[in-house]
């Protein structure tokens, strides 16, 4: 019996009711808050790079010389380490406030320290987090692997160079597409948050394989709009984007649930 699947539902209807969503009892200006919030985590990014280059290139400390080349890389695992421990759970407590929002709770500022609050509720967030870091570390380390190989084998080719470019753009789909397998996990983790961290996975593959256009819809439709966000020097990004597109999210996997249960009901 072939497997049944569901239609990618409307994005523009889930956009359009995020944006009703978000116009009610303070919501859009607490999640403005929670992303501005969010965002001091970039400068540490800057600090970690400058204080790293700062102790590699003081005379007296003789750093030895492989150091020094792999400069890089020791900033990448200290990048890593912050995006896993740090920034990744906290944009988590956005998604859990934008969650609450789309079911038509109140949220208040605080709750963006959830993930933080117990520690099994960090555990759970580092699940979700190490998914994500490894995905994405694994397309950054391979690009920058077929960068550098093509570098050092042929450096100044032009046709080596074009094979390179069109190698890197076949990793970062192949690696956008892994990315894409995990969509609906987010959405799967906090409809049941006291769940180990195995049950959202599991649930949320099940939903992309059932609706498997689904994540890359939504994500070619969002791509023009962050574009224009970052266009109006992030104004517009942080006053509408990207809390609109937060609580989208759970619309629009909302949706794509409330599809599958006949699916289910039949099979049962």
């Amino acid at each position: 019996m072939p497997k049944q699947r569901v239609r990618a539902p409307s994005f523009r209807h889930a956009y359009t009711e995020a944006g009703d969503v978000l116009s009610k009892n303070g919501r859009r200006l607490v999640l403005i808050e929670a992303w501005m919030i969010s965002l001091i985590l970039l400068p540490l990014y800057v600090l970690t790079y400058m204080t790293l280059d700062l102790i590699l290139c003081v005379p007296f400390l003789e750093s030895p010389s492989w150091l020094l080349l792999y400069q890089g890389d020791l900033y990448g695992m200290l990048a890593g380490a912050i995006t896993l421990f740090l920034t990744v759970p906290l944009l988590l407590g956005i998604f859990l406030m934008a969650s609450r929002a789309e079911r038509g709770e109140d949220i208040a500022l605080f709750e963006l320290f959830a993930p933080f609050s117990t520690r099994a509720a960090y555990r759970r967030c580092l699940g979700l987090s190490f998914g994500f870091c490894w995905r994405v570390g694994l397309l950054v380390w391979t690009v920058s692997l077929t960068y550098r190989i093509t570098e050092a084998l042929f450096s100044g080719s032009v046709p080596a160079g074009v094979i390179c470019a069109l190698l890197i753009l076949c990793e970062i789909t192949v690696g956008l597409s892994l990315l894409l397998r995990s969509f609906f996990v987010l959405f799967a983790a906090t409809q049941k948050p006291m769940c180990a961290c195995s049950d959202p996975r599991a649930e949320g593959f099940r939903m992309g394989r059932t609706c498997y256009a689904g994540g890359t819809v939504f994500t070619i439709c969002m791509v023009p709009r962050l574009l224009l966000g970052l266009l109006t020097v992030g104004i517009l990004l942080l006053a509408d984007t990207l809390p609109r597109m937060c609580v989208a999210y759970f619309r629009y996997c909302r949706y794509i649930n409330e599809r599958m249960i006949p699916l289910e009901e039949d099979r049962s």
